[in-house]
Formats: structure tokens, sequence, C-alpha cells
């Protein structure tokens, strides 16, 4: 057999104690050492079916014997009958409940693109009977995902008799990345769904049925190491979001009702221990009942809880019950695929190896089970030795911090802080456990407290880098700190032992700015970073973000003397940003005209004014030609003065106008029911017509500084007036919002304008293109410019992209200059307050789009301050 291990008749009688002491786990395929201080010990046994399970109808109640028993029962089992006999049945009993409920083989060599296949085939199936009552998997099942996944499979189904190496390796390759980008969508979409449980699991399996095809393709390739790191990944999030499902939308908020005589028969008191230990991520076994039954009502309450809506059982016993052994059962399969993986890449054998190996152990099958076990750590352990155990403990310190890593960087704080006490317990001077410790303290604020911890760290049996890395960390934690003197002595020792010193340069520089985005500081270290060096472009890059408006306007000129000197361009860039906001509502109005042609003489006048406003605007730019003719296009200041002066005249007569017009809308909506759509629609146009105001008072306020007047709202507000106007001019406007119930701490009208900004950019710039699509779409990210400094720094991303001609290489920085536009008719002015707006919120802006324009602004998360006062930062 493999090395160090051996095909046996049974599990011994420790490993059986250990199972009912909690000394044991077994966990799907696999029974290990486990405690709270090594809660991934070293594997004693490996059980592996011989036979495929029974795959068990979805969305439909679970047969009672295919339940059997879980490791509740055995214990109660063991305890009743005081007897080790025939307990190695009753433990593969158990992993063949968890095999037939999870859907899916115990064994990885099992796991195959046939079984997954058929699987999937099977879920689609029952969808498609389902889909006419169940409206929501009409829109599962249109999915184009689905189409790639189907056709992936269908490549690789007979991917083990194509002989050609080569031929073999593409495939394979090819379908990893299939995999990858259908198993992301799932993880989207399983993220979202919050108030649908037939939707959640069913994105549950098509994440999972993914996401172990992409694992499996690298196992075909020979790269095990790979298939376990994705695995583990992969594990880290579903339990996330398994947990997440069966708490929010499975138990709910009353777990105690599966205690009542309905349930007695589909949910025993060990399943509901095993459920408990699932959901809420605490083993407590039985105790969990006590904590139930304190939630319960008195006996001699008069109210009767027994008694429940025979419909509402009904659905929990068809939907709750079966969902939530799944889960129960797919995490500790999870866990056994991770522990054979990890057996798979330490004996170097592939997955086909491997199962040659368990064929050949046919005959001593124990109810067509393979036992095989440990012959050196697990004998070792059950033997006592401590030497083992502590090599162990430090095995498992390793682990801890990487999925400590992993939560820190997706913002689970707290499940961070509860894996880097485990590690504390195994090893308290552990250096992966120390830092991320000292990082969760920055995160709390708790600057010196981070700083002390990190002291503890003892340097010298650390190599240069890992040292590096540490004088990098503290010198941000001393910025954070205030004690800049300190934190640039450690920039200093960085820099000076370093191997390659452009690169600490940026690294410090990109530390310098995760703390604030335009320090002054790190601009000059990277101004430091010469063009010969192999690290330039990315400090030229990185130095692009974080100028401020004027250092930029230095550093990317124009090119085209005829442009700058075109004294008539400054009032066109003045007057180009006024029209822009009088033709969006222009734009809206003739849309409402079109769809309410009752109200057409309303909505007629209110159009007049708006060409009204136009007219005067015309008015006042024939008057100011002449106070532009001397400006020096290449003084910053200079420029920005005239433009203040200009729009300061200008946009009064504009304001007075647009105070009319929204006296004329709110006048017309007197006549109209208030829960009708047009009355609605004509609200939202007296907001927009207010967000233009604000823009026009911003561009007004230039030479006074750019107030920002920060609120706390939510982010799907920043879109309302688009998710109203799903078409604009010659354009389609499609939403793609995925944080719309995050709040955020920001100026929302401007943030609004914006949108608005480039929305119209988009528009003028493709005219002529009549199949104009926009989307605009909003995240959450962190350390979106990928910086080398581990950063735990939140980004709100509103990314508005089109499909139209899209900006040239060469004009994707020039667009952010003064009087600069690719238009006849157009100013140049729109894109360059953005940019110098942002540079006033810590936000950036970038261009990269290849197939249409593709803008993405970056808001920093900053917490809500004590004082609502507006903040004005001047030039």
């Amino acid at each position: 057999m493999l090395k160090n291990l051996k095909v046996v008749k049974h599990i011994s009688d420790k490993t059986v104690l250990g199972l009912l002491k909690g000394d044991c786990k077994l966990q799907g395929a696999v029974i290990r050492a486990t405690s709270k201080i090594i809660p991934r010990g070293p594997i004693l046994y490996y059980l592996l079916p011989t036979t495929q399970p029974p795959i068990l109808p979805l969305f439909q109640p679970i047969p009672i014997v295919s339940q059997g028993i879980n490791i509740y029962q055995l214990h109660q089992l063991l305890s009743k009958t005081n007897k080790l006999i025939g307990i190695t049945e009753q433990v593969l009993q158990v992993s063949t409940r968890t095999m037939a409920i999870a859907g899916l083989h115990l064994a990885v060599t099992a796991v195959g693109f046939a079984s997954l296949h058929q699987r999937l085939d099977a879920l689609e199936k029952r969808l498609t009977e389902l889909q006419a009552k169940f409206k929501e998997f009409q829109t599962i099942l249109k999915l184009k995902e689905r189409a790639k996944v189907n056709v992936a499979f269908q490549a690789l189904l007979h991917i083990d008799k194509i002989n050609a190496h080569e031929n073999r390796r593409q495939i394979l390759i090819q379908q990893i990345q299939v995999f990858a980008e259908t198993n992301l969508k799932y993880k989207e979409l399983l993220t979202q769904v919050n108030n649908s449980r037939r939707t959640a699991m069913t994105y549950e399996e098509y994440f999972s049925l993914t996401a172990l095809a992409h694992v499996r393709c690298y196992a075909e390739l020979g790269k095990l190491d790979m298939a376990r790191y994705i695995l583990e990944k992969t594990y880290l999030f579903w339990q996330e979001q398994a947990r997440r499902i069966a708490k929010d939308l499975l138990v709910v908020r009353y777990p105690e009702r599966f205690l009542f005589s309905d349930y007695v028969e589909d949910v025993p008191i060990s399943v509901l221990a095993e459920w408990c230990d699932f959901v809420y991520s605490e083993e407590k076994g039985y105790e969990w009942i006590d904590e139930l039954r304190k939630k319960t009502i008195t006996w001699y309450a008069k109210k009767d809880f027994s008694k429940i809506d025979s419909d509402k059982f009904k659905r929990e016993k068809e939907r709750v019950i079966p969902a939530l052994s799944k889960l129960v059962a797919r995490n500790n399969l999870f866990q056994g695929y991770i522990a054979q993986y990890d057996l798979l890449e330490s004996q170097k054998i592939t997955l086909s190896e491997f199962e040659k190996e368990i064929v050949l152990a046919q005959d001593s099958a124990v109810n067509r089970y393979i036992i095989l076990q440990s012959t050196d750590m697990g004998q070792q352990i059950e033997n006592g030795d401590v030497i083992t155990i502590e090599k162990h403990k430090r095995n498992n310190a390793d682990i801890l911090t990487g999925q400590a890593t992993d939560l820190l960087l997706s913002g689970q704080f707290e499940e961070a802080a509860k894996k880097l006490e485990q590690v504390q317990a195994i090893d308290s001077e552990h250096y992966g456990g120390l830092w991320l410790r000292a990082t969760l303290l920055q995160q709390k604020g708790k600057y010196p407290e981070s700083i002390s911890t990190l002291e503890k760290i003892n340097f010298n049996t650390l190599d240069q880098d890992n040292v590096n890395f540490l004088y990098l960390t503290l010198g941000r934690l001393h910025y954070l700190n205030n004690s800049k003197a300190e934190g640039r002595k450690f920039f200093d020792l960085a820099i000076q032992h370093s191997s390659d010193e452009d690169k600490t340069r940026l690294a410090v520089a990109q530390t310098i700015f995760d703390v604030n985005p335009y320090n002054k500081e790190g601009v000059a270290i990277l101004k430091d970073i010469t063009q010969n060096s192999p690290h330039y472009a990315q400090a030229f890059k990185t130095l692009k973000l974080h100028l401020d408006t004027e250092a930029y306007f230095d550093l990317v000129n124009v090119t085209s003397p005829e442009e700058l000197y075109n004294t008539e361009q400054l009032t066109q860039a003045i007057y180009h940003k006024m029209i822009n906001e009088v033709n969006v509502l222009k734009g809206i109005l003739y849309g409402l005209e079109l769809d309410y042609q009752e109200q057409g003489a309303v909505l007629g006048q209110a159009i007049a004014r708006l060409e009204g406003i136009l007219g005067e605007i015309n008015q006042e730019r024939a008057l100011a030609k002449e106070q532009v003719k001397e400006i020096d296009m290449h003084n910053y200041r200079a420029m920005v003065e005239v433009i203040a002066k200009t729009a300061h005249d200008v946009a009064d007569v504009v304001n007075n106008g647009f105070f009319k017009l929204k006296s004329d809308i709110q006048l017309a909506q007197w006549d109209l029911a208030k829960e009708g759509p047009l009355y609605q629609k004509l609200g939202d146009l007296v907001g927009r017509v207010e967000q233009a105001e604000a823009a026009l008072n911003d561009l007004k306020a230039a030479q006074e500084g750019i107030t920002i007047r920060p609120t706390i709202f939510p982010i799907k507000r920043l879109f309302e007036t688009w998710q109203n106007t799903p078409k604009f001019k010659q354009a389609t406007i499609q939403l793609d919002i995925q944080n719309g119930e995050q709040d955020f701490y920001g100026d929302e009208p401007k943030i609004r304008s914006f949108i608005n900004e480039l929305v119209e950019n988009s528009v003028n710039h493709n005219a002529q293109q009549e199949n104009l699509e926009i989307v605009m779409a909003s995240w959450d990210e962190t350390n979106p410019f990928r910086q080398t400094v581990l950063t735990t720094r939140r980004y709100l991303v509103i990314n508005v992209r089109d499909n139209g001609q899209g900006v040239p290489p060469d004009k994707k920085d020039w667009i952010f200059q003064p009087l600069n536009t690719m238009l006849k008719q157009g100013g140049g002015l729109g894109l360059f307050i953005l940019h110098r707006t942002l540079n006033k919120m810590n936000g950036h802006i970038t261009e990269t789009g290849t197939q249409g324009a593709d803008f993405r602004i970056y808001f920093p998360y900053v917490e809500a301050r004590s004082s609502t006062a507006p903040q004005t930062v001047l030039l």
C-alpha cells in the first residue's frame, strides 16, 4: 500500500474512545486527532467507500432511513452498550450518511468530471421541472454560465482516454479558466442572495460543483499543491456562506422550535446538536439542547408553541430540514477532501495512481469501505508521542495563521481574532501570529499596542526580507501614530538593508500612501526612482495616482500649441460644464414627454424654461470672451482664478433659472396623484435639478476652495436617478450595484455629479453610435491598486463603462487636464474638476478601457466624524 499507510479491518479502541471524549473527530472520510488547541491534528484513518452514493432528490425531504446516525448518536450507543465490538460498522454508517446527504463521494478520487456532471445534470433537470412553480429558477436557468459549465464538462468527460499528453494538458488548462470564471460568478451570486432559501441552496450547489471541477482540473495536471490551496480557499468561503444561509435563511431566529414534537421524527436530538455545532461555529454537542430549552416558554404558559401552521411545517420539512442536513454533511465532506489532498501531496502521488492502489485493496474492504490506518504519525499520537504533537502544533499554527490572513483581508476581523487566539494558545511567539495580531490592533486604532506587539518578535530568527517587511510595518504604524520621525527611521532601515533599493522605495511610498493618499513625502520617494530602474514604470503609475492637481498638471502637459493658446477654449470649458447639466435635464424631460403625452403642456413649459436658460448662458458667454484673452495657459493658478471668476458670474444666472424650473415642476405635481409614476418621476427630476445646482456651485467656488459636505447614506441612492432612466438619449443604461445596502460616509451630491459627468461624456463622445450601452457598477474592494504592502484599506469603487470609441492610449492621462477635450464642442473642464475634487476626498480616478471607455473612481471608506460641518479645502 502507500507509504506509512496500511489497510485494516477495524478502527482501534483508542480511536473510538477518542471519538467519545472529543480527542478525535470524524470529518467525512477521515478520522483525525483534534482538540481546541490542535483543530487540524494528524490523520489517524481514511475511510474510502468503493461505491457511489445514492443521489437523493433535490429540494425534497430526506428519508429517515438515509439519515443513519451521527457522531452524537454514536456516543449514545456506546454509553448504553459499553462495548467497542462492531463499532467500526457504526462509524462507517456515519460516513455513509454524510456521503448520501451531501450527494458527493467521500473519496476525492471518485469526485471526477463524470460524477460532477451527473450531479449537475440532476440539478438542472429538477430546476427545469420547478421553474413554472418558482420563478427564481427561470432566472437561474437563463444564466450564461450554465452553458459554459456544461460545455466544459462535455470536453472533460473523456479526458482519461486522451493519450497525447500535450492535447490533454491544453484541454485541462482551457477548462480551468472556464471553471474559475463561472465559479467566481456563482460565488458573487451566492454572496448576494439573502432572502430566498431555494435560490441560496441552488447557488450553493452550482458553486460547489464548479469549485470541485476547478480543483480536479489542477489535480489532473499533477499540480496537487495548487489543487489543495484552491480547495482550502474554497472551503473557507463556502463555510462562511453556508453558515450564513443556515443561520439567516434556514434556522432563522428560532432554533428552539426543533425541540417540539412536530419535528421528533425528522430531527432527532443528536441531529439537532450536530446542526447547532455547525450553524453557530461552536462545538457544544448535547449542551446545545439546554441552550435551546432556555429559549422556550415555560410549560405553564397559555400559548401552545408546539402547534404550528401545518403548511409551514410541510415547507420546513421539504426545504429547511434537507437543506440544513446537506450543509452540515458537506462541511464534513470538504474537510475530508482537504485531508485527502494533503495526503496525495505528501505522498507525491496522482489521483489515478491513488485510485489504482484503492482498487488493489478491494478484497480487504469492510462494508464496501477501504480503511487506511496511518502507521507513523497516527500511531505515535495514539501512543502519546509528545515530540510529534509539538511538531504538529507548529504546523497548525502556520495553517491557522494563513486562515487568519484570509479572514483579515476579507474584512472578517472577529473571525480572524478567534483564529489568532488559537495560534497564541499553540505558540505565543509565532511570527505570523504576532504580526497579524498587530494588524488587528491597528484596525482598532490601537497603534502603540500594535507597535509593542511587533517588538516582541525576535528579529534575529528571521531572514532579511521578513525583517524588511517588519521595518515597513513599523514605519507605517508610527505614521499612523503621528510619530513620523520614528517611522522614517524604519523606512530608511528597510531601504538600507534591501537587496533591491528601488523596489523597497516603491513599497515605502505605497505604505505611506495607504496612510495618506496624497502625502508629499511619498511623492518625493517615488521621484528618487530613476527612468533606468526596472521599477520606474510602476513608480510612475503610482505617482500619477497620488499627485495633487497642480503637480499632475505639471507632470502631464498638453502637447498641442494650438490648443494651449486658443483663448476661447477657457470659456468653452466653463460653459460646457453648465450646458452639460442643462442638457441632462432636457433629455430626461423629453423622455417623460413621450411617455406622458397627456401632460405635454406642463412638460413642454419646463423644456421651454431650459431652452431659456441655454439662451442666457450664450449671452453671458459673449460678454466673457474678452476677459480671458490675456490668460497664460501654462499658469495653473492663473487659469483656475479666471475659471472661478467667469463661473461665478454665469452660475448666478443659471441658478436663478433652475429655481424657477423647480417651481414649475412642483406646481405640476399638485395636479397629480402622489402614488402615480409621473409624480414620482417629477420628484426625482427636482432632485436632479438640485444636484445640477450643487455641481455648478462647485465650479463657482473654484477660487474659494472645494467644500466637502460628508453625510452617511446608502450607496444605492447614488444611482436613483438612473434606476428610472433605462434610456438616455441614444444610450441604454444598465446598473450592476453589488453593495447598494452598504452605508458610505461622503459627499453624496458630488459623487452623484461625478457619475452624471461620466454618463454625459460617454453620450457626447459617441453621438453617432446608435447601440451605445453604458453600464454603471459599484462594489467594495480592498487594496485595488495591488500595492506590495498588505493593507486592509477598503474602497468604494464606482465604474462607468461603455461600448463606444473609447479613449486612445496616449490620451488616458491627458483627459484629466483642464481645457483638453476630444470634442469640438466640448470644453475639457468636467474631468479636470472631477479629478481635482477627488484629490480633496482622498479618492482616485483611472481610465483603463480597451473596448470602449472604462472609468473607475475609488473612494476610501472612513468612519463618520462626530461633526458634520462642511470641510472646505483650499487650493
